[in-house]
């Protein structure tokens, strides 16, 4: 499924600052959006999906890669499903609020393309990904 190596270290390392990030930012979309529902493409061990729970979101559901030890999950592991995510996913309904942070630049599609970003021309399109948006 990926190259990639993600172990205990790497997500304690992650999560380190992810909890006061998700606490603020939670805390504001809360406060801006009627949000009854959240996806989390690339959740990790779901410190984002915990911090919406305990801010009043119950519907919450991670997906990421079968890497992910689900021993550690900081929510139920029925709030994760184990995906390639580098793939087209059917989930069968729709979330109020998708979230998907520091995810693309791990997937090997992503990660070629960027690769040919400095063939490319400013405002070049290859797939679905626009490179003058990447920055």
């Amino acid at each position: 499924m990926t190259a990639h190596q993600y172990d205990g270290l790497f997500f304690d390392y992650i999560e380190a600052g992810a909890r006061e990030s998700a606490r603020t930012v939670v805390a504001r979309m809360r406060g801006l959006l009627e949000i009854r529902s959240v996806l989390d493409v690339g959740c990790g061990r779901g410190i984002w999906l915990d911090e919406w729970t305990r801010q009043g979101v119950a519907d919450v559901m991670g997906l990421d890669g079968d890497y992910v030890p689900i021993e550690s999950m900081a929510v139920p592991v029925e709030k994760f499903r184990a995906v390639d995510l580098s793939k087209p996913i059917e989930l069968g309904r729709r979330y109020d609020f998708v979230q998907s942070l520091e995810v693309a630049e791990h997937l090997r599609r992503f990660a070629l393309l960027r690769r040919r970003h400095f063939q490319l021309s400013a405002n070049e399109r290859v797939g679905d990904v626009e490179f003058s948006e990447l920055g």
